[in-house]
Order: structure tokens, then C-alpha cells, then sequence
């Protein structure tokens, strides 16, 4: 019923099945996307439509000044607003290209080159 698929590693004897690897991955999309579903429950992270505490116009400033900074080559300044954010919450995920809140929130990091947001 599934193919023989088997480790590379030589002290494993049992045959990977077809679905461990489609459902390695199919975790892995589902955490991307800020959606992992568990068993017949579902877990689902707030977007950054719904605003929160720092706004998410201000992380958006924050974090076009600190790509800036970056590009700058400027990186005691990169770093002191990576720190300001993590110390409010915020944590930035630079491979990602993401960010995500304490309180669930999750968002595109942007460019240094995107506008600016108004902060209400």
C-alpha cells in the first residue's frame, strides 16, 4: 500500500511510510500559514487584522526602521529595536521573514523600502 521508503540512517530497519513525510510537511505548511490543526481540534493564530498591544502599526514602523538600520549596516541600532520589540512582546523572525506577538498575532516582516503605516 505505501512505497518502501527507507532512512539514510543505517541502524533504522523499519520502512518510512509515504504519509510521515507528506504529514512532516504538512505541519510545517500549516505552521507557515498560522494554522496547525491537532487531532480533530483546530488551532488558529490572530492575524494582524485584529490590533493589539503594541499596535500593529507601530511593529510595522519599528520594523522598516530596523530593516533600514540593517541595510545601513547599522547594527547596534538594528539590534536595540529588535530588543525594544522582544521586551513588548514581539518576536522577529528574520529567516521567516515574520513576526509574531505573545498574544497570538502573527505578520509579514516588511521591506525597508514599504511605507510607513499611520499609528493611531
Amino acid at each position: 500500500m505505501y512505497p518502501n521508503y527507507t532512512s539514510s540512517a543505517e541502524s533504522r530497519s523499519e520502512p518510512l511510510r509515504e504519509r510521515d513525510t507528506l504529514g512532516t510537511h504538512r505541519v510545517a505548511l500549516a505552521a507557515a500559514f498560522g494554522r496547525l490543526e491537532i487531532g480533530k481540534s483546530e488551532v488558529s493564530r490572530r492575524t494582524p487584522s485584529r490590533d493589539g498591544e503594541p499596535s500593529n502599526a507601530y511593529v510595522w514602523n519599528q520594523l522598516i526602521d530596523r530593516e533600514k538600520a540593517r541595510i545601513d549596516r547599522n547594527f547596534s541600532e538594528a539590534d536595540r529595536i529588535r530588543d525594544d520589540l522582544r521586551d513588548r512582546g514581539i518576536e522577529i523572525y528574520d529567516r521567516e521573514r515574520r513576526w509574531e506577538a505573545k498574544d497570538g498575532r502573527v505578520g509579514q516582516r516588511p521591506n525597508h523600502d514599504d511605507k510607513k503605516r499611520d499609528d493611531d
